[in-house]
């Protein structure tokens, strides 16, 4: 087994990109008011965006380094897109648990 394989992140950082590009079209920025019409919907999306980190968890059997560095990427690509830090760390805490 090669040692090296251990330091590889980058499937879990590209996962990352492209589930915090979806928590962006799920949940955006602009500020308008979430209706409560939208609950039932924002969250079978929301239900199903944790269970694709769930499976991609399982498949690719993630370590702790490839784990920090999928945390760290949504992190602060939500962060740099205007989410405030309280509702980033809401996201990371709930996806976090499930791998």
């Amino acid at each position: 087994m090669n040692p090296f394989k251990w330091f590889n992140a980058q499937a879990s950082v590209a996962f990352a990109t492209e589930i915090a590009r979806e928590v962006q079209v799920l949940i955006p920025t602009t500020g308008e008011a979430l209706q409560e019409k939208d609950y039932p919907r924002k969250l079978k999306n929301l239900e199903r965006l944790l269970l694709r980190v769930r499976t991609f968890s399982k498949q690719h059997h993630l370590n702790t380094y490839q784990k920090a560095k999928f945390a760290n990427a949504v992190r602060w690509q939500l962060r740099e897109t205007g989410y405030p830090k309280d509702f980033v760390e809401s996201v990371l805490a709930m996806m976090l648990p499930i791998m």
